[in-house]
């Protein structure tokens, strides 16, 4: 007859591990292995709680009709208490998952006796190094130690480990270099973002013919991109920030499309970098060379039409107005690869996605009501896995303000397992980091609250202004849900620090005096010098030139230029637009200027030093005499009248 008791020592080893975890609600009066009415031991899925997983399974299939326990999956339950040693007194266990829970401590050594083969600690808050003596669960498949603060170099023991089919470390405080881990042969999936370790990526990967998703975001030494041709399983591919340069290999830009690949920030070869901006390639920012304006070739076939002054952006939302302000709607799917001009003055760059997550989705809407002010701006967001870059084009060069909008709309300050996500990322702007292990909440004072970080004097050359969004590997991916982690934008407000249509008429009306003032000096010394010792009529005559006194008003000035007439503009000057205007003064008597004083009276050039305050106009002067004076105007920005 078979048996559906528990063996004694497996049951005091179930209270050990109980004990150890912290976890306080398994009745030891009920059979673990009993097949009926085992809520207990093996709890239902709940629709609410669908990251929750109590389960306890048997295996009663050996001789004389034992039980054994092979799996516990504890998953999302808060449990906050310590990894447990017990678990080696549990000879037939072959499967622990103690994802998202607050569990700290070290990996125990004592494992190593175990004949596991799925081993999952994601999402918790491990500390300590990788004890070698794992190297000896020579039967383990997956191995998960994502988003803990584990530390230290990884034990070369792992290559013992050849019948591992999935290792994902990301999200940790490993130091050193990755090892080799070319006795991995069975590896399929590879994941090492964020996970403080070093490149090279080493050549002896390509040895892991079987791998087919590949997320690695390696800083450190460069290297030439690997040889990664025998992987024919390849579907993903996200080798963003691994300072790869070389060329870029040619399988993997055939146009097949069946490969998605994120190359992005890297130093490949020029020449062989395409000008395409595909759905499955992201080029962004791949290639040595580019210069401040030169974000991907495929951007070489969209010309800039004007220059801006601004950019507003509704990350992920609809268009929407705030205080007179337009914020361009953004609501384009993106993707794990995807690099976007989405339209002639801004676009973005999407990388990364969730392993085992199809159909992740990269923008998020609120979960509750907002109450915050402009409320518009947060009731949608846009997210990735890794990383998202917001870039600016066409914009006139000069000093700008950013302000980036956030709020936490996915995580909540509740009693729940849907409170222990944590967001943490860096922002850079022109390749500087401003925002440091960025956390929304904690920067709000909880969910659903709006918070605004202002970067002042942005310096924009070439016409281009880059916002990057960084996953760094702090934080959780996994709670409340897998993929919601990573960073996390809800509005774009980019300005100009010099306002246009603000320029102060007296400032303008002084530098036009000053010019004027100093034109006469110039004039009345070269005067002088040519027409001493017994000229002196002459100045007389002269001073009869009705040169007033250099003060012309803002009204005389846009008289003069017709309205600052595209007629009367010259060109481009080394500070904006340069115009021409004509303001007619008394004649001078001709016959003053002979051709025996070889005085010839050209037109004065004067530029005056950089007039600068926060409404001035940057001027220069040019005087001609004698008919007229001539002014051209070098404004920064047009001038209104006040």
């Amino acid at each position: 007859m078979l048996k559906l008791t528990q063996p004694p020592p497996a049951v005091l080893a179930l209270r050990n591990i109980a004990e150890e975890l912290g976890k306080t609600d398994w009745n030891f009066n009920l059979n673990p292995c009993a097949t009926t009415n085992n809520s207990n031991w093996a709890t239902p899925k709940q629709p609410e709680r669908p990251s929750y997983n109590n389960t306890v399974e048997c295996n009663c299939s050996y001789t004389g009709g034992v039980c054994h326990v092979i799996k516990i999956f504890l998953k999302g339950q808060d449990l906050d208490g310590v990894l447990p040693p017990s678990l080696a007194k549990l000879p037939y266990i072959k499967t622990i998952d103690l994802t998202r829970n607050y569990l700290n401590g070290t990996i125990p050594p004592e494992w190593a006796s175990t004949n596991l083969e799925y081993l999952s600690l994601e999402s918790n808050m491990f500390s300590g190094t990788v004890p070698a003596e794992l190297g000896k669960l020579e039967n383990l498949v997956n191995l998960i130690l994502n988003a803990n603060n584990l530390s230290g170099e990884l034990p070369m023991e792992l290559n013992n480990l050849v019948n591992l089919t999935e290792l994902r470390l990301s999200s940790n405080n490993f130091t050193g270099r990755i090892p080799n881990f070319e006795s991995l042969k069975q590896l399929t999936k590879l994941e090492i973002h964020g996970s403080g370790m070093e490149g090279p990526i080493p050549e002896s990967i390509s040895l892991l013919s079987n791998l087919n998703e590949l997320i690695s975001d390696l800083s450190g030494e460069s290297s030439l991109f690997p040889n990664l041709s025998s992987m024919i399983n390849m579907t993903r591919l996200y080798v963003t920030g691994n300072s790869l340069n070389g060329s870029v290999p040619s399988w993997l830009t055939d146009g097949s499309g069946t490969v998605v690949v994120d190359l992005s920030y890297n130093h490949f070869s020029n020449e062989t970098v395409l000008p395409t901006c595909g759905q499955s390639l992201n080029l962004f920012r791949s290639y040595t060379g580019w210069k401040d304006s030169d974000l991907a070739k495929c951007l070489n076939n969209f010309t800039c039409l004007k220059d801006y002054n601004s950019a507003h952006i509704n990350c992920g939302g609809i268009e929407t107005t705030i205080a007179s302000k337009s914020y361009e709607a953004d609501q384009d799917p993106a993707g794990p690869a995807k690099f976007l001009l989405s339209s002639n003055q801004w676009g973005f760059s999407s990388t990364g996605n969730v392993l085992d997550l199809d159909n992740y989705i990269y923008t998020v809407n609120n979960v509750s009501r907002l109450t915050m002010k402009d409320s518009e701006l947060y009731t949608a967001a846009r997210l990735s896995p890794l990383s998202i870059t917001y870039y600016g084009r066409c914009l006139a060069n000069g000093m700008y303000r950013v302000r980036l909008h956030f709020a936490e709309i996915v995580f909540r300050d509740n009693n729940s397992y849907q409170s222990l996500g944590r967001r943490a990322f860096d922002v850079y702007i022109q390749g500087a980091i401003k925002l440091k292990n960025f956390d929304i909440k904690n920067e709000a004072g909880g969910v659903d609250k709006a918070v605004i970080k202002e970067i002042k004097n942005i310096h924009v050359t070439n016409g281009t202004l880059e916002i990057r969004f960084q996953y760094a590997g702090k934080g959780t991916t996994v709670a409340p849900t897998k993929g919601v982690f990573g960073p996390l934008i809800s509005a774009i407000s980019v300005e100009s620090e010099s306002k246009p249509g603000k320029t102060s008429t007296f400032i303008i009306i002084g530098a036009v005096a000053a010019a004027l003032c100093l034109a006469l000096i110039v004039v009345g010394i070269a005067w002088q010098r040519c027409y001493r010792g017994g000229k002196m009529s002459r100045e007389k005559d002269l001073k009869g030139l009705d040169l007033k006194s250099g003060v012309f008003t803002y009204r005389q000035i846009k008289a003069a230029t017709d309205n600052f007439s595209d007629s009367n503009k010259l060109g481009e000057g080394g500070f904006g637009p340069v115009y021409k205007g004509h303001i007619k003064i008394k004649e001078p008597d001709i016959n003053l200027i002979t051709s025996d004083d070889e005085f010839r009276l050209q037109a004065l050039k004067l530029k005056l030093e950089k007039i600068q305050s926060h409404d001035s106009d940057e001027l220069v002067t040019s005087i001609t005499p004698p008919s007229s004076i001539s002014h051209d105007l070098y404004p920064n920005s047009q001038i209104s009248e006040e």
